[in-house]
């Protein structure tokens, strides 16, 4: 039986991270690794909206082909649950203060969601107006103090490290 999980480790990566691990965007590809390495022991939960996977397939079908750009998308899915983007996200998003819109929208299912506790981001810059926590995958990483087989050269357990190699695929 998995323990309980506190809002803090209820996650949603944003795209870049989702995009740096299905297209292993070195050195950046590590820690989102990692951030899926603790989902799959249980340990964090993962969100994500139909938006970023569309935009997951998007970019790396244009690099990589529909037929890759959907094998990784759905090894991705067996680890992410997958947030409810409504008219109502899309208005709060249309009259927010962000930069971009494309931040916006997810940002607003995330809240509206009221589960998740934190998002992870490479470009913390682009959530200044956030309500709720915003952190590097780096950053959370380093202050969640779990006992999981992380080594120092960023290595995961060996079947993250299978289903990195073989699902995943390279953009450029």
């Amino acid at each position: 039986m998995t323990e309980k999980l506190t809002s803090d480790k209820h996650l949603f990566p944003d795209i870049n991270i989702l995009v740096d691990l299905l297209a292993k965007r070195s050195p950046h590809d590590v820690p989102a690794l990692k951030l899926f390495s603790l989902a799959k022991a249980e340990k964090v939960k993962l969100y994500t909206t139909p938006l970023s996977i569309t935009t997951c397939w998007y970019l790396l079908s244009k690099n990589a082909g529909a037929d890759s750009a959907k094998k990784a998308i759905k090894a991705m899915l067996n680890f992410v649950q997958v947030i409810t983007v409504d008219e109502s996200c899309v208005r709060q998003a249309m009259d927010s203060r962000f930069k971009d819109f494309e931040d916006a929208v997810p940002y607003y299912a995330v809240v509206d969601d009221e589960t998740i506790g934190c998002i992870i981001t490479r470009n913390v810059r682009d959530f200044k107006e956030s309500a709720i926590r915003i952190k590097t995958a780096r950053k959370y990483i380093s202050e969640l103090q779990l006992s999981l087989r992380l080594n120092r050269t960023g290595n995961a357990t060996a079947s993250m490290l299978v289903f990195h190699r073989r699902i995943l695929i390279p953009v450029t």
